[in-house]
This record gives C-alpha cells, structure tokens and sequence, in this order.
C-alpha cells in the first residue's frame, strides 16, 4: 500500500470509527463498542479489536465500558459469560434473534482488553477494582473441567464458532447450527490461540492486581487488601507460566 493510500485509509477510518460508540443502554451500563454501525450488540473480541485499533480517534472510554459490561454480566460463582450482548438480553445473543446462542462463552480477551483501556491515555485501572471477583471467575473458568481437558493439560473451546469459526472459511462443522454436528463434538477442540489468550489473561490480571496493591491502604468493602492483591498477582503470574495448575493423567 502506498503513503497516499494509507493516508485516505487513516482518514476515512478517523471519520467512521465514532459510528460503532454506542452510549449505555438498558443492560449495558456502560457505553460500547459495536463491529459496525448497523450493530447494536457487543461482542468479546470484535471491541478489543475495534477498541485498540481506535484508541487515537476517542474509543479508549467505549473499550473500558465495553469489558465493564461483560465483566458485570459475568457469574460470579460459575464465572459464565455469553460472548455478547445486547441491551435487553444481557446474558444472551445471537447474531438471529429467533435462534439460540451460539456462543457459548466469551473468548478469554475480556481481562486482557479492560488492561488496555485502562493503561492508555486516561484510563485507570481503579476503574476495574470493583471487577475483581469477576476477574478472578472468568478465569477459574478455564482452569475446571470439561474446558480444562486433564489428559492433556490444554484448554478447550465448546466448538469451533466459539473460537470464531465465522472468520475461517474452511471451518465445515462448526457448531451445532451445522447439518454435521453431533454432540460428542462438543469440547473437543484445543488450540494455540485459546491458550495464547489464557496467558495474556493471566497477565493482565497479574498487573490489575498489583496497580490496585499499590493505592488500597485499607480493605475495601469487599475486605480486599494491598497484601491481598500482591498474593493475586502472584497467583496470575504463576498461572501464566505454567497454565496447566491441574495434574493431566498419566
């Protein structure tokens, strides 16, 4: 691509990038990001993409109010969040409105992507404190059965849609929507990128917990304390260099 092209690319995008803000709205509390302006829905790692790509033209407030929404709609005892949203079903979506989900969990980005607003250029990371038990769900998520496979160590995806199926062309099967599917399909598929994110997960959780160990003098309400988040960072740092806390079977 040339200068001038990528130029006339930067522009129209500066232009356009403020049709995918969406401001709070019913269940969503916080304003968001959307793929493209005829969405109303958020989903996981189209706002982290579309979050961070955008940083310079303003997104930085919809990136951080985009993971708040998923992190408030996350279980806190199951650590369950669909990997969308909308404002009347906040815990479930799909892209047809008529049909059920289809998927089944968000992708392990949402950690990862409140870091990223919160470190840029106005962000906090105290804006996420209060976000801590769902940090700490959605990751204990992973770490149990049946997404963590105990033979192998690895992590796994319900199918291939909840991976993103829908980007990859060769993708023939990929979920329960398909003609071929059957249910001994489900949770059987580990992959580089699952496990990728798990430990990007992992690390941004580590760095939450010690900005937050850094400004809490006193417990907080939730009895949360600056030696208590030093020992979650070192949980976190732990857990990203070795993401297999559970003993596979010989």
């Amino acid at each position: 691509m040339s200068s001038a092209d990528a130029a006339l690319c930067r522009a129209h995008t500066a232009k356009a990038a403020n049709q995918t803000w969406r401001p709070p709205s019913g269940a969503l509390a916080y304003p968001y990001l959307v793929p493209a302006g005829p969405y109303t829905q958020l989903w996981d790692w189209d706002s982290v993409f579309l979050g961070c790509a955008t940083l310079s033209w303003g997104s930085r407030a919809y990136l951080e109010g985009s993971m708040a929404n998923f992190l408030a709609a996350t279980n806190l005892t199951t650590g369950a969040a669909t990997g969308c949203l909308t404002p009347t079903l906040p815990v479930a979506c799909s892209s047809d409105p008529k049909d059920r989900d289809v998927l089944v969990h968000a992708k392990p980005i949402i950690v990862q992507g409140a870091w990223l607003a919160a470190a840029a250029p106005g962000g906090d990371p105290a804006a996420f404190e209060r976000f801590a038990p769902a940090i700490e769900a959605l990751l204990a998520f992973w770490d149990r059965p049946p997404r963590h496979d105990r033979a192998s160590g690895l992590r796994l995806w319900h199918d291939q849609m909840e991976s993103g199926a829908d980007n990859g062309v060769l993708s023939r099967c990929p979920s329960a929507r398909s003609g071929c599917w059957s249910a001994a399909q489900a949770l059987t598929l580990a992959s580089a990128d699952l496990m990728s994110l798990l430990v990007r997960e992992h690390t941004a959780a580590a760095l939450f917990a010690e900005a937050w160990a850094t400004t809490t003098s006193t417990p907080t309400t939730r009895g949360a304390s600056a030696e208590g988040y030093r020992a979650m960072a070192a949980r976190h740092r732990a857990a990203a260099a070795n993401p297999e806390p559970l003993t596979p079977n010989p």
